[in-house]
């Protein structure tokens, strides 16, 4: 393979990344930490999100630290991950913040998107109408 052939190769799969990258406009949403099920903390929050290639990114700024969360679709079932560390996905009810299951929700509920790992049990919901 000659070296021009090679150049447009790399040029071509790096352009088709990138362009298969969506960011999406800061959102304001709450934030909940959990202990031992029982809720510690909640506020406002900064939701970032990031997209691609079967790969999600979200980082959410509450209370001067960024909690950063990765959700690889590309892999079955799919790896979530809470500040690089495995972690559990599921949902909780936004009014009483009881864990609920995903088969549970009606379309018109506006549910908490919780991680969980040994660690940290943290939730969010945006304040926006289109759930990220």
């Amino acid at each position: 393979m000659n070296l021009s052939r090679l150049v447009f190769t790399i040029l071509t799969l790096v352009t088709t990344v990138i362009a298969n990258a969506y960011v999406s406009p800061d959102k304001a949403g709450s934030c909940y930490i959990f202990k031992d099920n029982k809720l510690s903390k909640r506020g406002i929050c900064l939701i970032s999100t990031e997209m691609g290639q079967g790969h999600e990114y979200y980082d959410l700024s509450f209370e001067g630290k960024t909690y950063k969360i990765h959700s690889n679709s590309n892999t079955s079932p799919t790896e979530e991950k809470l500040n690089g560390v495995r972690a559990k996905f599921y949902f909780r009810e936004s009014k009483f913040h009881k864990i609920v299951s995903p088969w549970s929700l009606k379309e018109s509920d506006s549910p908490l998107y919780c991680y969980k790992t040994k660690t940290l049990d943290i939730c969010y919901r945006n304040f926006s109408s289109d759930n990220l």
